[in-house]
């Protein structure tokens, strides 16, 4: 059903963002930003993280979550009548990439998916361990379009193995002082917003005791102090086996999406980003907990094109290792050809999340 009844010329566009804006972004960074235009069309102004985010070094992981962007806006478009059609205008030398999104009549179908896009978080504490049934394997598989391919590890052993993997790329992430510069500042520790931030990520939602909470926002405090704790007290080693190796065992199954090729183009990152998407509402739908898995994807692609990410010695050497086992466990080609890994099982809706900033705050003059 259309709705031009308003008084208000871009009541319509406001609609579809206002639900839209509930995608999830990397740490609830939410880096675009949205012109109001007509009736029916909007800019989209997406600025990459690659000037501060050590994990965005390249502007791909923006590029992925931008699909992210589009499929919640397809789905929600389509619960009003309409579906969008994109336009690049510009990608500039700023970090900026700038599309027109324009809405265009459609008989097309509502989506099953649109009731997951407010409900979708990410569940990063544990999570029931029953694996996926029939039933549910293919109706994930139907989100899934001919290029790409989806991988379940469900086995224990399986579990074990990636655990360990994770529990790995976490020390590359906690020994180098370009990864402190991203943990200092993602986690929301504003005092009223342990539980729900629409800027970071509530510290109640780590998935950790309160002590060890407490102790990391005490050494996240100061960069010097992190890292003598991390090298001379394994002051990281508790907080790497809950957050990683424990909850890796503690789901159901992980899995892992793969292209036909080494993704490399805005667009393919963008299309990989709208299946991911796909996947995500699909868990929430079916009332299965989520939590990405993004980072030995991430590192895979710096190994591959020998990125110099860090300027610490035992960083680079670590990520080349874990990189080694990656390849070890899923093959070289699915190593080239990965788009996005995860972490899946039944659970309880998240009791602490990110939210997201009002509209207004997204809209530009």
């Amino acid at each position: 059903m259309k709705n031009n009844s308003s008084s208000n010329p871009h009541n319509l566009v406001l609609k579809i963002l206002e639900e839209a804006r509930w995608c999830p972004s990397p740490d609830n960074i939410q880096p675009w930003r949205f012109k109001l235009l007509t009736e029916t069309s909007f800019e989209i102004h997406c600025k990459d993280q690659s000037d501060w985010m050590v994990y965005d070094i390249n502007g791909h992981v923006t590029w992925l979550s931008l699909g992210f962007l589009f499929e919640t806006l397809n789905i929600t478009a389509l619960e009003l009548g309409y579906e969008v059609q994109y336009t690049k205008l510009t990608q500039s030398a700023e970090q900026t990439i700038i599309f027109n999104a324009q809405l265009i009549p459609t008989t097309k179908n509502k989506s099953a998916l649109f009731t997951s896009i407010k409900s979708r978080s990410v569940q990063r504490k544990p999570m029931g361990l029953k694996t996926l049934t029939l039933i549910e394997k293919n109706e994930l598989l139907t989100c899934i379009p001919n290029e790409f391919s989806i991988h379940f590890f469900e086995k224990t052993s399986q579990k074990f193995k990636i655990g360990k993997l994770l529990y790995g790329n976490s020390t590359t992430r906690y020994i180098m002082e370009e990864g402190y510069r991203v943990h200092s500042k993602v986690i929301d520790w504003h005092k009223g917003n342990e539980q729900f931030s629409a800027t970071k990520i509530p510290p109640k939602s780590l998935g950790i005791d309160p002590i060890t909470t407490a102790l990391t926002k005490w050494a996240l405090a100061d960069w010097s102090r992190f890292h003598f704790i991390e090298k001379y007290l394994a002051g990281t080693v508790w907080a790497k086996f809950l957050m990683d190796f424990c909850t890796s065992i503690r789901c159901s199954g992980h899995f892992l999406l793969t292209y036909n090729k080494p993704i490399e183009t805005l667009e393919e990152f963008v299309e990989s980003g709208q299946v991911v998407m796909r996947l995500w509402l699909t868990f929430e739908k079916l009332g299965l907990g989520f939590q990405p898995e993004y980072t030995p994807i991430m590192f895979a692609e710096m190994v591959r094109k020998n990125i110099q990410f860090s300027q610490n010695t035992k960083a680079m050497k670590n990520v080349k290792k874990m990189d080694d086992k990656l390849k070890y466990f899923i093959g070289e080609k699915n190593t080239f050809n990965s788009v996005y890994m995860a972490r899946y099982g039944r659970s309880s809706v998240a009791s602490s999340r990110s939210i997201r900033k009002p509209l207004s705050e997204l809209l530009l003059p």
